[in-house]
């Protein structure tokens, strides 16, 4: 398995995963931990995809739907390049 995506939100993270299950790539939702000593402290949720062979078609999924390590900001984009972005 591998890890295609992860948010402290656990609707966006189950809502992707659903989305990519409809697409036939089928993917599990893991808790995310984080340790402290000796205790395990809960964190951001994970999206794993189950075959390591439908992580880019999942990556690419992601990419087509703006969402993951694949979300554009707006603050990142030159703005004299928009009119590139939007004849695209």
């Amino acid at each position: 398995m591998k890890m295609v995506f992860f948010s402290a939100n656990q609707l966006e993270v189950e809502r992707l995963s659903t989305d990519l299950a409809a697409a036939g790539i089928p993917c599990q939702v893991l808790p995310g931990v984080v340790y402290k000593g000796s205790s395990a402290i809960p964190c951001e949720a994970e999206l794993w995809v189950k075959n390591d062979a439908d992580f880019h078609r999942a990556f690419l999924f992601c990419v087509e739907a703006n969402a993951g390590f694949a979300k554009r900001r707006i603050a990142d984009v030159d703005p004299e390049a928009w009119h590139e972005i939007l004849a695209a």
